[in-house]
């Protein structure tokens, strides 16, 4: 009969394998019969039968016979048998020694004689264990492998993340904030999901690195710091950090650990990735405006009576009339003269916009230009004797007393009978007698062959010449005869302008886009029953000005300028036939009833007092007059009312997406993938039992008890640390041991 039977038992070291195999049989000296007990891996299996007596029966040796010790002798059989002569070495299990001895019983019960190996392996039918079919399908290849579950299922959790997250990126990407309806912030949701597609990957990856280790010390032998620092990588970054000092990062777990610890940086990545910016978007049309100017006809002129002239020879009869110019033109034009300032806080005319935020595409108007040139070389010096009186704006102008002296005077020669001069007694300012309200001299003229730079204008509406001294005079800090002189020449033109507007937060900007001075033929020409050749002696008189009685408007003093006139039809003014303007007008009509108004307020002694005391209190004639231009072309557009539409915009915030900034996180990610599954088949490949950072996988398998009592006596004795102990990974009976080298 069958005492017991087992398969062939793989080990380096007799000796040790002996001592295995005594402590193993004596925890089962009271075992009932027929139990079967594993030694270990490899299929092993030791089947006993009676087993409490044979283990009472004390051989005294392998193939010997002796009577039985008295029971206060007795000691089992496996104490002091001899089994180092049952190993072999097998070529066919890399040189492996094998314990390979069998004993043989001749009675199956009571019996006291000596005990042999008996092999069971085809005797009275042993069980032989589990079928090998059966074993060699549980080492079969599996889909998923087996103690990686939760790992792959943190990859594919991370993976969705992923994907999850590229689809909200995705819907968010130019779109605006608005649109966004769930209850988290988009950055709320980036982030969480950010969390959940690293956590499971960092999970995964320090599984690895925990079965790292047992990978690594069954490849090779090496310090069993190694080992330890094996398993703190797998537990947080420090440990990753020690690891990658250890291995140098000559070991692709170093990828591992370089991934554990690149996965705390990518959180500020995937914030940087979502950011917001503003931008005005149209949300209705046609709910905005402004006014501009087609046409200007203002001012008013009453007849009263006519008047037959004799011209060049020929005898015609011309109306004459009253001229009463516009109230708000002329308020407008000393409101700008007298505050330079006020362009700037003025808005475009009758503009209306509901959100405070409005673009007017291009649009066109007619208006009012101005231009500016440096005419000091036509100052002419003056020295005379007597009283200097003619500047108005001097206190020896209205005084009745005459004091002779001799005075300067500076003048620019323009033709008007107004002339722009300034003048005083010789020598320093408040050493004079004649006190000057002005510090500018200003002088008009309307046509435009009596101005030095715009001789050319066919739309000239006033030119003025303006006359300055420099500030150390003012300050009495040089005479007058020292002082020096600076002439400018201000122009008032008709023009058409073309313009967008843009208004932020309330504030429109009005851009100018063209601007054009250009006068359409034959435009402002004579009308009625006037012969031929008067029509030819007025176009040589008068040319393109666009008066032709200025003695008689500056000479009336009456509440109502009057004068004579000759019939005349529409100036027009339009912009340039080669740009494109859409379908905004190009030709702009001005009545002569509002040129001759204009001019005559323009022409009153009044008036050009107002413009001379406004110019002389402000630091910059030539923005002065500029002002001017503006505002009186806002009257105009005011006047005429026409209205130009265009879009209110609402400040609308969009989510953008910065692509550039996924690049880091996909690598790091890739690379985590890379590792978990390189590590998952490493695994495999060296048929390793799924240990990775199990504790108690690491007590039970870790050292074996000769490396382990050498470890404590190295401890103890020389102090000497983990990284002096070398150590390898070995297969053992009962597992696999750390046994030292």
């Amino acid at each position: 009969m069958c005492l017991f039977s087992y398969k062939r038992l793989p080990y380096r070291n007799a000796d040790s394998t002996a001592r295995h195999f005594r402590d193993w049989v004596s925890s089962y000296e009271t075992s009932i019969s027929h139990t079967r007990v594993p030694l270990g891996f490899d299929r092993r299996l030791l089947v006993f039968e009676d087993m409490a007596e044979i283990l009472h029966t004390s051989p005294a040796g392998v193939g010997s016979s002796a009577p039985s010790p008295s029971p206060s002798q007795e000691q089992p059989w496996y104490q002091d048998a001899d089994i180092s002569g049952a190993y072999h070495h097998d070529t066919n299990h890399n040189g492996e020694i094998h314990l390979s001895m069998q004993y043989y019983s001749q009675e199956a019960q009571n019996s006291s004689q000596t005990l042999r190996p008996v092999s069971t392996a085809s005797e009275d039918g042993c069980d032989d264990g589990p079928p090998d079919d059966h074993i060699e399908a549980r080492r079969g290849i599996r889909l998923i492998p087996s103690g990686w579950s939760i790992e792959i299922a943190g990859l594919f959790l991370t993976l969705a993340a992923f994907i999850s997250l590229l689809v909200v990126l995705k819907g968010v990407d130019n779109q605006p904030l608005s649109t966004w309806h769930f209850p988290f912030s988009v950055n709320t949701v980036i982030s969480t999901l950010s969390i959940i597609m690293k956590t499971p990957l960092a999970f995964a990856i320090g599984s690895c690195l925990g079965q790292g280790k047992w990978s690594w010390f069954t490849k090779r032998s090496g310090p069993l710091s190694g080992f330890v620092t094996f398993d703190d990588a797998s537990r947080g970054p420090l440990g990753c950090v020690a690891l990658l000092w250890w291995l140098k990062s000559r070991h692709w777990a170093s990828l591992g650990a370089w991934v554990t610890l690149l996965l705390l940086g990518v959180d500020p990545f995937w914030q940087a990735v979502i950011q917001y910016g503003g931008k005005l978007v149209p949300i209705e049309h046609n709910n905005s405006s402004l006014l501009t100017s087609r046409q200007l006809s203002i001012g008013d002129w009453y007849p009263e009576g006519t008047v037959s002239l004799d011209y060049h020879g020929h005898g015609d009869v011309y109306q004459g009339s009253r001229l009463y110019p516009d109230v708000g033109m002329t308020a407008t034009l000393l409101i700008a003269a007298i505050n330079s300032s006020s362009s700037d806080l003025t808005q475009p005319p009758g503009i209306s916009c509901r959100t405070g935020n409005c673009t007017w595409p291009l649009y066109t108007t007619l208006g009012i230009c101005n231009t500016c040139f440096d005419v000091t070389d036509q100052v002419v010096k003056e020295q005379d004797f007597g009283m200097p009186d003619e500047n108005v704006f001097s206190s020896c102008h209205d005084t009745s007393f005459t004091v002779n002296y001799t005075y300067t005077s500076y003048v620019i020669p323009y033709p008007s009978t107004r002339r722009a001069i300034l003048q005083n007694f010789e020598g320093y300012i408040h050493q004079s007698d004649c006190k000057l309200r002005s510090r500018v001299g200003l002088s008009p003229v309307f046509w435009p062959t009596d101005t030095y730079q715009f001789k050319e204008s066919k739309t000239l509406l006033a030119s003025f010449a303006l006359l300055e001294l420099s500030g150390d005079y003012w300050d009495n800090l040089t005479t007058i005869e020292q002082a020096t002189p600076k002439a400018t020449e201000c122009a008032l033109e008709f023009c058409a302008l073309a313009y967008e507007t843009q208004m932020r937060d309330g504030l429109a900007r009005e851009s100018l886009i063209s601007m054009s001075k250009a006068r359409v033929d034959n435009s402002y020409s004579p009308s009625g029953d006037l012969s031929p050749d008067t029509l030819g002696f007025i176009q040589k008189d008068f040319g393109y000005s666009l008066t032709e009685s200025t003695d008689l408007l500056l000479s009336s003093g009456s509440p109502g300028s009057f004068t004579f006139l000759i019939p005349r039809h529409d100036l027009q003014v339009t912009l340039s036939q080669d740009a494109d303007f859409n379908s905004s007008s190009r030709i702009f009509n001005i009545t002569q009833k509002s040129v001759a108004t204009m001019i005559g307020d323009l022409s009153k002694n009044a008036t050009l007092d107002s413009i001379t005391f406004g110019i002389s209190n402000t630091t910059n004639t030539t923005k002065t007059v500029d002002n001017i231009a503006h505002l009186l072309t806002y009257r105009m557009r005011e006047v005429d009312g026409t209205i130009t539409l265009g879009f209110s915009e609402q400040w609308i915030v969009f989510t953008h997406v910065r692509w550039e900034f996924i690049i880091f996180p996909v690598i790091i990610l890739i690379s985590g993938y890379i590792f978990t599954i390189g590590a998952i088949l490493d695994s495999q490949r060296l048929d390793l039992r799924t240990m990775k950072s199990d504790t108690i996988a690491t007590l039970l398998w870790g050292l074996d008890d000769g490396t382990r009592q050498y470890l404590r006596y190295e401890k103890q004795h020389h102090d000497r640390g983990s990284d002096k102990i070398v150590v390898k990974l070995s297969t053992e009976i009962d597992g696999l041991q750390s046994r030292a080298l």
